[in-house]
């Protein structure tokens, strides 16, 4: 009787363990049939290690290889790998700076102990971790029994160069484009299209920057200086940007700190330090630093994306007015006020005025631009000078000078 009781107390026991072992299986295979979705599914190119660990390295880092033993340092954004179908559900657990760790140690998830020491410190990228490597059928806090991790990482370093160059390349990661670039990484993104002649080596040009660092701090404002290409006037990757520029236009330049002081301190500037600069190049054709000046402004207003109508002339509306708008030949009465680009110079001003639609009072774009109004009305008018006062000087107005002029209907006379 004894035996017959440990008998049928093993085979339950056997049932027990192979159901429990069914179970793992599954789940493995599901697991692996969802980080597989996930992986096609990503922008990012995944590799996959011999553990099960998959790794995409978005900017290698420069620094040392990590070993078991050594203590690792990094920030990582912490998600959990779910699909409800064919569409990803992963939610944020954790979001941690600077956490340390010492590779091999038994209380890290086995996960992490293998990824540290596939990377370099400096390293920028994402893993993602099999349940069985992470908490297996634990619930942690947060984190669902059987869960699939994935984490955004970078790993930190002491050395000043290796976190130096990561925090550039992971600003350059975060531009939303990227207009051009060197062989030794000066980035440019364009902010406008100068309409002069290109900036080659060899040549002086006149500019105007303001200088900061990769936080927005601002070091330095140039309002005016003249630079020979190629002669290090700047610094060595400015020189090399530079040249992606042409008169008149204004962009930014991203310039590693091996590339601008390096190691040394300039002024306020600190070594190891990466620099923006926000440049224009100007020009003296009064036709290259009008349009130059115009686009400067509307960046300046942030209302870069902001096109002209069919006449050629930009309209801001603050405030709709009547449906019936001024035709020609109408009598309208208008407060109004004109100013010039860049000065912001008031060049005239009037309250309560009294004008015929299409007489050669008004500029010509002032007339078209009454013509989108009406009663109450009120909007700003930005006038490219073939709309003003064109090539000629007119009073205070210089040539080639673009127009603003704000504008209130206060009535409208048929």
């Amino acid at each position: 009787m004894f035996k017959k009781t440990n008998i049928i107390f093993l085979l339950f026991f056997v049932i027990i363990l192979y159901s429990s072992c069914l179970k793992q299986k599954t789940l493995q295979e599901q697991e692996q049939l969802n980080i597989e979705k996930y992986v096609l599914s990503s922008d990012l190119v995944f590799e996959k290690n011999e553990s099960g660990i998959y790794y995409s390295i978005k900017n290698e880092g420069s620094g040392k290889h990590l070993k078991e033993g050594e203590i690792v340092t990094f920030d990582y954004i912490g998600t959990t790998l779910n699909f409800t179908g064919k569409t990803f559900s992963g939610y944020e657990f954790a979001n941690i700076q600077n956490y340390s760790f010492t590779i091999g140690d038994k209380n890290i998830i086995e996960g992490w102990n293998i990824a540290a020491k596939l990377f370099t410190e400096g390293t920028r990228g994402t893993i993602i971790v099999p349940y069985n490597l992470a908490y297996g059928g634990r619930s942690i806090e947060n984190i669902p029994e059987y869960s699939t991790l994935i984490f955004e990482f970078r790993i930190r370093s002491t050395e000043v160069a290796v976190e130096t160059e990561t925090d550039f390349f992971e600003y350059i990661d975060n531009l939303d484009s990227i207009s051009n670039f060197t062989e030794n990484s000066v980035y440019y993104v364009s902010i406008f299209e100068g309409i002069g002649n290109d900036v080659i080596q060899g040549n002086l040009y006149n500019v105007e920057y303001t200088l900061t660092d990769l936080l927005g701090n601002t070091l330095e404002i140039v309002e005016f200086a003249s630079i020979n290409v190629g002669s290090l006037s700047v610094n060595q990757g400015f020189d090399a940007g530079i040249t992606f520029f042409k008169e008149g236009g204004m962009g930014s330049l991203i310039i590693p700190y091996n590339e601008a002081f390096g190691t040394n301190q300039n002024g306020n500037i600190l070594p190891y330090t990466n620099l923006v600069y926000n440049v224009r190049v100007l020009s003296d054709d009064l036709q290259v630093m009008e349009h130059s000046n115009l686009h400067k402004y509307l960046y300046d207003l942030g209302k870069s994306e902001l096109v002209p109508n069919d006449s050629g002339f930009y309209y801001i509306q603050q405030t709709a007015g009547g449906a019936v708008k001024c035709a020609e030949g109408d009598t309208v009465i208008i407060n109004y006020s004109g100013f010039l680009i860049p000065s912001n110079q008031q060049f005239d001003s009037c309250d309560t005025c009294e004008f015929i639609l299409n007489s050669q009072v008004l500029p010509q774009g002032v007339n078209q631009g009454l013509k989108l109004m009406g009663e109450g009305t009120k909007a700003t008018l930005i006038l490219p000078s073939v709309l003003g006062f064109g090539a000629i000087q007119h009073g205070i107005i210089p040539p080639y000078s673009n127009l603003i002029y704000n504008i209130e209907i206060l009535d409208i006379k048929n």
